[in-house]
């Protein structure tokens, strides 16, 4: 009965290695892979190899599983059923003991297999599968050349068997947006990601999608000077308003001419220099980008002028906004850039938040939890959410429900919301 008991945990231990090599292999990440082929790791660039191609490695873990287990019931029914039998006969009867033994011997050896080849191996395995991987892939390689011929048959057949069933046989190794996004929550989850790290990623992951509207300067806040704009009042604008360009324009702001640069106006003013715009001050081209524009594709038309502003135009050429480098840089980097600008969104008590009407809707819809809107590809804003919902120009007061909170509308300027509080109408703490 020892004897039995020894060659049954040798089987186990084999079982538990190709338990090893199964599970490792699917669960390893092939990214962390790479790195350390490239650092010159040999057992990684062969680990690499067999999850491009891994019939001939799944075929030899199958093969070595069912063989093991077939062995274990043998082994178990030859040298522990008898020596069960003799115990119980003293009791029961021969017929009897024979059977209890039957039924023991397979109950003991199919739980030693089930918890010792299977589960905690695969338990371990899945605290560090790369680590595992990297500790069997060499004996697996070994194992693979030496039955090259029965492995390439068995692939052969299931591949033949795959195929007739219609089963795509190609590994379509792909990621896409959301698995980055359940990454970047579930790093978050457990404590990895803090929020300002996580709000970070997501706004990146964001950028190619947001129109360059949802973070500009709007026309009636746009300072600018007109051509023939007097000295006392161009001094006065750069006092109140100290920006390092202005743009300048014939009459109207849609009759665009460029812009100038305030230290070059500065310096001139600190000669004692009466000066005209339209004279005395270098006026230069402008960037016109239409309303349609994404961040991302500024940010290249940026790179490529060598600007770090631009004036936006709708389709009738009228302005529409301004937009500059630290506007988009803001977008991604949001409060820490600046900690003490005006956060876009502020937790005023247990149910309810302020927000700000040019807050994102993406920052909305993950802050709160809420289900995507409707037509969200119509609007950038809360305020553009808010102004479809309505299907009127906003006012105070005026409310919304939807997907468990009420929005209601706190000031409005210009005909464009500047806050509202979102207040959620459950009961349910946020």
């Amino acid at each position: 009965m020892i004897s039995g008991i020894l060659i049954i945990c040798l089987l186990i231990l084999f079982s538990a290695f190709f338990s090893f090599s199964e599970l490792s292999l699917a669960a390893s990440s092939s990214n962390k892979l790479k790195i350390l082929s490239e650092n010159g790791n040999a057992k990684a660039t062969k680990a690499l190899e067999f999850q491009k191609n891994p019939g001939l490695y799944f075929t030899v873990v199958q093969i070595g599983l069912n063989a093991v287990a077939i062995l274990g019931g043998i082994v178990g029914d030859k040298f522990l059923s008898p020596s069960l039998t003799a115990l119980f006969a003293n009791y029961v009867g021969l017929i009897a003991a024979e059977r209890i033994s039957f039924v023991l011997s397979f109950a003991l050896v199919t739980v030693a297999f089930i918890l010792f080849a299977d589960l905690l191996p695969k338990r371990f395995c899945m605290l560090k599968p790369e680590t595992v991987l990297l500790n069997v892939v060499k004996l697996m390689s070994v194992i693979i050349s030496l039955l090259r011929p029965f492995l390439i048959l068995f692939d052969w057949a299931a591949k033949v068997i795959l195929k007739m069933f219609g089963v795509s046989l190609e590994n379509k190794n792909t990621i896409t947006i959301e698995d980055i996004g359940e990454m970047i929550k579930s790093g978050a989850s457990a404590g990895i990601l803090c929020k300002e790290e996580q709000a970070l990623i997501q706004n990146v992951f964001d950028f190619e999608s947001k129109s360059i509207t949802s973070v500009m300067t709007q026309r009636e806040n746009i300072i600018w000077f007109d051509l023939h704009e007097s000295y006392t009042d161009i001094k006065e604008r750069i006092a109140k308003n100290p920006h390092s360009k202005f743009i300048v324009s014939n009459s109207t702001i849609d009759n665009l001419v460029g812009y100038v640069d305030s230290k070059i106006i500065l310096s001139k003013y600190l000669d004692n220099a009466e000066i005209s715009i339209s004279k005395d001050i270098e006026i230069n081209d402008v960037i016109l980008v239409p309303d349609t524009l994404k961040m991302l594709e500024l940010l290249g038309l940026f790179k490529k002028n060598r600007q770090d502003f631009a004036v936006i135009i709708n389709e009738y050429g009228l302005v529409v906004g301004l937009v500059t480098l630290k506007d988009i840089m803001m977008a991604v980097m949001g409060d820490l850039v600046h900690e003490d600008k005006k956060k876009a969104m502020m937790l005023s008590d247990n149910n309810a938040w302020i927000v700000s009407g040019r807050t994102s809707i993406h920052e909305v819809i993950r802050t709160l939890d809420i289900r995507e809107t409707p037509e969200i590809e119509l609007y950038e804003t809360m305020s553009g959410f808010m102004m479809y919902m309505l299907q009127k120009v906003p006012a105070t007061n005026d409310k919304i429900l939807f997907d468990g909170w009420e929005f209601i509308i706190l000031s409005v300027e210009n005909n464009i919301i500047d806050k509202l509080k979102a207040t959620r109408i459950d009961g349910a703490k946020v």
